[in-house]
């Protein structure tokens, strides 16, 4: 202040008011914590009349769980008042006007640090080498970015979630260069602020499959043990004119199939009879069976994950394919809803896009017998008082609702998924080579969707130790991974996973766990009840 009054007096010396903010852990997590920037106009008349006093100048949460849960973080400015003469001596401080500055509350995440350390990695890593690999490819791959999440299956909690490429909220404070931010911002940098997690919409490929089979098996439409055979071509019944025949990937030709071994070499050809049947019966079985189902589990609307800008998806089905047309023509020229709209459905292919957080928690509640999840990125408000730490709330599971999930039904098809990494022939068998998973059984389903001149995307989700047998531990983790133009499911996704998986289910203690597979790591902080207690890393 006596600075600012006497300006003319210090020539070349300027007074700024800045935000001092420290992140232990650089950039990690980056698109979890958000980062925070001067409040705007609109910010500030939002809140003109906030008991916690907002001024032009003050740094306020701009996304994630920084904008989220900013009433919580943010603390109140204390006031002290002096009497000055004339001359701009202090006579004397008055303290019946003083006010304490009173400290925002912490906000305690579900995050695991270590575990989070790990996936980011772990993707980072994945999609630098698929790049590599795959410049020569046609079309090349170049694995732009891409997104891990990792879930707690028995109660909806985040346990991690990246999303590649990323930034460093440390830039933020005090300000982003002009410069830097339109590095960041500049479409090839392939959009870093972008949370891929619950912003990035795709084609889930044929990790759909597995809600296909529970609509068929809901309906009657098939049994577990019904067998078709697979010559690697299926024809659409009576079809006359316009493509009638649809292939499996690469046209392989796998033969004598059930519903088991139909989701372990993931047979188009069965999956194409499904939608095709569901078409052709559609007065049984309602035009709209397998959306239903997917809804369900949650697909086509927000998670719920209190998270600012996540996406909602979207399954099409005929009444919202006349819809689009009738209210956008030129972007929807076809109204009329055909069989082969149905068997892409029942691929996951076609007028399909869901986020890697919708889809691992649509996993998660398969995984856990039914029960969908709004996920949570947060457990707990405390605030620390001279006893120690204290919760101000505490944020329970949230279950949306119960998915009808009978054991006839789900255990055939996690069998399936078993067999996905178990089995010889399973997708993704050869990434899970040498991995226990006698001990720790792997339940997933590889995806690769088709994208036009470019890559595929390759998608993988899993989850473990899946068991069916009674009392055999829950879930553990449920891991759910996209990576844009990156090829095959079972050759970038897949191993992945995998390489996520190897530290997490190791008997060793988590920090050794960490460092074991990625070096030195510094340590963390471990929140436990009230005690902060530091963990050797």
């Amino acid at each position: 202040v006596y600075l600012l009054e006497r300006g003319e007096d210090f020539p070349g010396v300027d007074v700024v008011r800045r935000s001092v903010r420290s992140y232990p852990y650089g950039a990690l997590a980056a698109h979890v914590i958000g980062y925070t920037g001067e409040i705007n106009a609109d910010e500030l008349e939002a809140r003109q009349d906030h008991a916690k006093n907002y001024e032009p100048g003050d740094e306020i949460g701009k996304t994630g769980v920084e904008a989220i849960y900013e009433e919580d973080l943010r603390g109140q400015p204390g006031e002290t008042w002096y009497e000055i003469d004339a001359s701009g001596e202090v006579i004397r401080e008055i303290t019946e006007q003083a006010k304490d500055p009173v400290p925002g509350n912490d906000v305690m995440l579900t995050i695991d640090i270590d575990v989070q350390f790990v996936v980011e990695q772990a993707l980072e890593d994945k999609l630098q080498e698929v790049e590599r690999d795959g410049e020569l490819d046609d079309p090349p791959r170049e694995a732009t970015g891409g997104s891990a999440v990792v879930l707690d299956p028995n109660d909806g909690t985040v346990v991690a979630m990246a999303s590649y490429p990323s930034f460093n909220p440390e830039e933020f404070i005090g300000g982003i260069p002009e410069e830097r931010y339109e590095a960041l911002t500049d479409p090839l940098s392939h959009f870093p602020f972008n949370n891929r997690a619950i912003q990035g919409q795709y084609a889930p490929a044929s990790t759909f499959k597995l809600f296909t089979a529970l609509a068929a098996l809901d309906v009657g439409l098939v049994g577990p043990d019904d067998t078709i055979e697979d010559g690697g071509v299926y024809r659409i019944e009576g079809c006359t004119a316009g493509k009638c025949e649809f292939t499996n990937a690469g046209d392989a030709a796998y033969g004598l199939v059930n519903l088991r071994r139909a989701i372990t070499v993931s047979s188009d050809v069965y999956f194409f009879r499904l939608g095709d049947i569901f078409w052709i019966q559609r007065e049984a079985y309602g035009e709209s069976a397998i959306q239903e189902v997917a809804r369900d589990f949650g697909f086509a609307s927000r998670s719920g994950i209190p998270l600012p800008q996540e996406e909602s998806g979207v399954i099409s089905d005929p009444e919202l394919k006349k819809q689009r047309n009738e209210e956008f023509p030129e972007l929807f020229p076809f109204g009329e809803w055909f069989t082969g709209d149905t068997m892409n459905i029942a691929i996951g292919q076609g007028d399909l896009a869901v986020t890697p957080l919708q889809l691992t928690n649509a996993y998660a509640t398969f995984a856990n017998g039914g029960t969908l999840y709004a996920p949570n990125i947060a457990a707990a408000i405390v605030t620390e008082t001279p006893q120690g730490l204290q919760v101000v709330r505490r944020f329970e599971p949230r279950p949306v609702r119960e998915v009808d999930l009978p054991d006839e039904h789900r255990i055939p098809i996690q069998e399936g998924l078993l067999g996905t990494t178990g089995s010889g022939e399973g997708t993704a068998a050869e990434p899970f080579r040498g991995f226990d998973l006698v001990n720790w059984p792997v339940a997933g389903k590889t995806g690769t969707a088709e994208v036009d001149d470019k890559a595929d995307t390759s998608v993988f989700v899993a989850y473990g130790p899946a068991s069916s047998v009674p009392g055999a531990p829950p879930p553990q983790y449920v891991i759910g991974a996209i990576l844009e133009e990156s090829g095959f499911g079972g050759d970038a996704a897949a191993p992945l996973v995998r390489r996520i998986l190897d530290p997490l289910t190791d008997v060793l203690p988590k920090a050794q766990r960490v460092e074991m597979v990625y070096g030195i790591y510094e340590g963390q902080l471990v929140l436990e009840g009230s005690e902060l207690r530091g963990v050797p890393g």
